[in-house]
């Protein structure tokens, strides 16, 4: 894969759909990776790739939620 990629700035009012299909359009034009950030996930779209799967793993990350604790027992 080639070192080089584009970054996509997203408006605000873009919906993830149309986010991932835009990305994926520019990846496939230019034959480069095209990089966004979609509520805190930061979204990679690869030439050839499928932007409903782009859309299902933003999605996926986004309702990730990570804990940690200071503890020092596991809990």
């Amino acid at each position: 894969m080639s070192a080089f990629k584009l970054t996509l700035e997203v408006p605000a009012t873009t919906n993830l759909d149309d986010a991932c299909n835009r990305a994926q359009l520019i990846a496939d034009a230019a034959m480069l990776a095209v990089e966004f950030e979609f509520n805190g996930v930061d979204c990679v779209a690869v030439p050839g790739g499928d932007p409903y799967v782009l859309e299902q793993r933003q999605s996926a990350a986004q309702n990730t939620r990570p804990r940690v604790t200071n503890s020092e027992k596991e809990e």
